[in-house]
């Protein structure tokens, strides 16, 4: 009997911090809820057989796990595509119930249950807030039923990706190290490498496929602590639409970067510049603010554009380097024949992790650029 490994020892560990709150699955392993034995979460199996259980409502301490087509321990295994299409009508309701709002990783399917591709269809085709990322691995083989799904999605405004993934596991290591903080990162890490296997461990030739880069292998590049608090003002009167472009244009030639965020703005830069930069229009502020809890982690969301955006002009600024604006921020294209010679950025608080001291900016040597 196959044994939970990384990628579900994993899964327990992001549901015991809320973080996962149900499991949709086509296996019938149960991997799932043997992985929650060790942790203080609950399973919560449901098949074809105990489909009433799907209007149970989720609490704490619980994780949710549906079966969508048999159980091998309980059900009939249904796995003939005819009965596939017949699936319990209740679980099909119950999913559609459950993805409409709430954000939904797919990792590891195909997409081939008529059923089920019906059912995350019709969920995301209603009103809600629900987005989906479903994840494969070549980017270049994907049903065409799937990115049938994720253009429906997007037209109907939702937010739907194709994300490139190595396997479950990949997937579980990503989620558990981006996601998790404090001790419960750590039990995660102690996880990784506790299966990670030795210097005994069988080792596969490596290999490079010549296919489009969906990851990074290897980089110089280095984390840093963004800075704790922002300046915050509100303003008497907003465009009525191109908020963005708007906010831009006034900080335009202005040592200062700014973000429109809920109604209010946000930005880097001294008060006295902010201030100039929207003169009269300033209602209230600047003043200093805190970075609204867990608002980096959201990578194309406003604070982390405003990070990514301050620290990429800085660096411009600083090295005579080009910058080419991209969608989901900036990318800086380094001239590696520049001076080596240290330089200071005048971003306040930027902090590299690979140095001791902490400095009101970030140092760096162009040499360091990739």
């Amino acid at each position: 009997m196959a044994k939970p490994h990384t990628g579900y020892q994993l899964l327990s560990v992001l549901a015991e911090h809320g973080l996962v709150r149900s499991v949709w699955t086509t296996n019938f392993d149960q991997l799932a809820s043997r992985a929650l034995a060790n942790s203080n979460v609950a399973p919560i199996e449901i098949g074809i057989d105990s489909a009433h259980r799907i209007i149970r409502p989720s609490k704490a301490g619980e994780l949710t796990i549906v079966s969508l087509h048999g159980d091998y321990r309980y059900d009939r295994l249904k796995n003939t595509s005819e009965e596939i299409r017949d699936q319990e009508s209740r679980l099909e309701a119950g999913l559609v119930e459950d993805l409409r709002d709430a954000p939904t990783i797919v990792c590891g399917y195909s997409g081939r249950d008529e059923s089920i591709m019906d059912a995350l269809s019709e969920s995301l085709e209603q009103s809600g807030s629900g987005s989906i990322y479903w994840c494969v691995q070549d980017s270049t083989s994907v049903a065409k039923q799937v990115t049938d799904l994720i253009e429906r999605a997007r037209a109907q405004g939702r937010t739907a990706y194709l994300v490139v993934a190595q396997g479950f596991d990949d997937l579980m290591i990503r989620l558990a190290l981006h996601c998790l903080g404090g001790s419960a990162q750590a039990t995660a890490t102690a996880l990784i490498a506790k299966n990670s296997g030795g210097s005994d461990a069988p080792r596969a030739p490596f290999r490079i496929d010549l296919k489009e880069p969906g990851t990074i292998i290897k980089s110089n590049a280095f984390e840093i602590d963004c800075p704790s608090e922002v300046l915050e003002c509100e303003l008497k009167q907003w465009p009525k639409e191109h908020a963005w472009r708007w906010v831009r244009e006034q900080t335009a030639n202005r040592n200062v970067v700014a973000v429109p965020f809920k109604g209010k703005i946000f930005a880097l830069g001294t008060m006295d510049d902010l201030r100039a930069c929207f003169d009269d229009n300033v209602k209230d502020g600047p003043r200093r603010t805190p970075l609204p809890e867990g608002s980096l982690r959201i990578e194309d969301g406003a604070i982390a554009s405003l990070m990514l955006e301050a620290l990429t002009r800085s660096m411009v600024e600083a090295t005579g380097h080009k910058a080419t604006a991209l969608c989901c921020g900036f990318a800086i294209l380094a001239d590696r024949n520049v001076s080596t010679a240290p330089c200071t950025l005048p971003i306040p608080q930027f902090t590299s992790r690979c140095g001791q001291s902490k400095t009101s900016s970030l140092s760096f040597s162009s040499h360091q650029s990739a």
